[in-house]
């Protein structure tokens, strides 16, 4: 099977880098941000960490002595030791000791099974009425964490490669995501799941190959790092799932996919149903023709045209009907609309599923990336420029 050569770019011409603020490798993290806790149990793991409390004493936090936070009234009550209890504006838990010693912690909150546990610091504060749970560390010790949620356990090392490559850049392009907020990004699919830290060998190893590495555009700015379970044998450009076009995110035809699960699927809708969608959309038409209640994607289409003029976004449909993808074709029987469907997600930027069959066949991680991304280069993020500020 032909390979897909990586297209590399030279700049010979002057870059403008990031801004010094986005140069530091500090990230904060709102933990949980789904399920917005409002008790959570911090405990020590490895080495050792203070507790900083405005206006109080640094506390030395042993490992077998956990600190039960809660929400209290707009502030923070802490309790820990023998009943010791204090309620402050905010909570710093940072460690403590030599530079060269491991320091992580756990979180444990209600209704999460199990404990996550995290490198770093973590601050506890309670911003008008919302209580949060701020995890410090450096991206490299979080980015194992985002690809194993996003990526699933038990792949190929060049797969976790193009994953991480993805999950990085999509790092440094929202740094500001939530800076209104007080941190950078969330752990929820808001932003990129991440669950803490990870001890898979094949994860950590390819977020340390890949150190430093995102996808920038033909102009050296990070590139959007959109990507989906499965893309049904044809990813969906940008224009067609979210409006905006982009140069990188073209439809691209993908054999890789095609015999992995999620590569087809169907569903059935009644004929009632998909007549009141037409009338919701607008449609005056009779119902019962032909273009009204058949639809075939043998590619990608943007539009459903049932006739009298109507367009309706294939997206429209899915998100009516919670379809997994905007990939499908239908027909009418009997009193019911059978839908065929293709793929997983909103098709758009890397197929996880056709990444990993490539990535089993032997494809490297750049060429896995520049087989679903139109012009890209990699290259270190120290020589990538900042997007454009829309004010």
């Amino acid at each position: 099977m032909k390979r897909i050569e990586l297209q590399i770019l030279l700049f010979s011409a002057l870059i403008v880098t990031l801004p010094a603020h986005l140069e530091g490798s500090t990230v904060r993290i709102r933990l949980h941000a789904a399920l917005k806790p409002e008790t959570v149990v911090f405990a020590v793991r490895t080495g050792e960490y203070m507790m900083e409390i405005p206006g109080m004493e640094d506390v030395r936090i042993a490992p077998t002595k956990p600190v039960i936070l809660f929400a209290s009234e707009g502030r923070v009550a802490v309790k820990w030791g023998t009943g010791r209890g204090v309620i402050a504006d905010s909570v710093r838990f940072a460690p403590a000791g030599s530079a060269e010693t491991s320091h992580s912690f756990s979180v444990s909150v209600p209704g999460v099974a199990g404990e996550r546990q995290y490198k770093g610091s973590m601050v506890c504060r309670n911003d008008n009425g919302i209580f949060l749970l701020l995890n410090e560390t450096d991206i490299e010790s979080y980015l194992p964490g985002v690809v194993l949620a996003e990526g699933g356990p038990g792949r190929h090392r060049e797969f976790y490669k193009a994953q991480a490559v993805l999950a990085r850049t999509f790092a440094w392009q929202n740094l500001s995501k939530h800076a209104a907020d007080g941190y950078n990004i969330c752990d929820d699919v808001h932003c990129q799941a991440y669950h803490g830290i990870i001890r898979d060998e094949d994860v950590t190893g390819a977020v340390k190959e890949t150190s430093g590495i995102v996808m920038v555009t033909s102009d050296s700015v990070p590139a959007l790092p959109a990507f989906h379970s499965n893309c049904g044998g044809e990813t969906a450009s940008a224009s067609d799932a979210w409006v905006t076009s982009l140069p990188h995110l073209q439809s691209v035809a993908d054999p890789f996919c095609l015999s992995s699960r999620n590569a087809t699927w169907r569903a059935s809708l009644t004929t009632g149903a998909w007549i009141n969608f037409l009338r919701k959309n607008d449609f005056t038409g009779d119902p019962a023709s032909p273009g009204a209640i058949s639809f075939n994607q043998d590619v990608r289409k943007p539009f459903f045209v049932p006739g009298n003029g109507i367009q309706i976004p294939v997206r429209s449909v899915r998100t009516e009907f919670g379809l997994r993808s905007s990939f499908f074709s239908l027909i009418a029987s009997g009193d019911s609309v059978i839908i065929d469907g293709r793929g997983y997600g909103h098709g758009v930027g890397m197929c996880q599923e056709g990444a990993m069959e490539m990535a089993r066949q032997g494809y490297s991680f750049e060429r896995i990336l520049s087989f679903y991304f139109r012009g890209i280069s990699l290259i270190d993020i120290a020589d990538a420029r900042q997007p454009p500020v829309i004010r």
